[in-house]
């Protein structure tokens, strides 16, 4: 499976080179390659709605991931803000905000490959927007619940609702959106 690229790990690197960017580590290489990289998700994964999630395998037959990820998303959101790309950066936020259901005040996980909603409380779709401004603290108290947290799984949060056990970076960001929220 490790054979491709996904959306979201790459708008992660394009964080890490915006940082370094910021930093004045290299600054002029690093903004070249964050750019190259944000340039790649924009022609190959643009969707409809939002970013779909990459490629699996290589040229000159890579095949297109068609789900679409809420996280991802957020993550490109992000990353392509930190590059001042407008567009893209409303394209991928405008996908999280269409995955909030105002009623649950949860988000989806996004679309499957056939397009239809993935209704999947996933911890990643749901604090991440908060971490990264797209949504207030309100979405927190029904995540937080919807993952088992604290009946469930008093030492943590799972990756979904689905989830058994304990999801160690999920539970990290958790308590980094406990925190900000106060």
């Amino acid at each position: 499976y490790q054979v491709g690229s996904e959306t979201g790990p790459i708008a992660w690197a394009i964080l890490l080179w915006t940082a370094l960017r910021d930093a004045g580590i290299n600054s002029e290489r690093y903004e070249a390659a964050a750019m190259r990289a944000a340039g790649w998700i924009i022609a190959h994964c643009r969707a409809d709605n939002g970013f779909s999630g990459g490629v699996f395998g290589f040229p000159p037959y890579p095949q297109k991931l068609r789900w679409v990820s809420t996280e991802q998303n957020t993550d490109c959101a992000v990353a392509f803000g930190r590059l001042h790309l407008h567009d893209a950066t409303a394209h991928a936020a405008t996908f999280v905000h269409a995955m909030h259901d105002a009623h649950s005040r949860l988000f989806a996980a996004g679309l499957t490959p056939d397009g239809a909603r993935n209704d999947l409380i996933a911890a990643d779709a749901n604090l991440w927007p908060y971490l990264a401004g797209l949504a207030n603290a309100a979405v927190l108290t029904p995540t937080l619940a919807a993952l088992g947290w604290p009946r469930g799984h008093p030492n943590g949060i799972g990756f979904s609702a689905a989830s058994q056990g304990i999801w160690i970076e999920g539970t990290s960001f958790a308590v980094l959106a406990l925190r900000r929220a106060g």
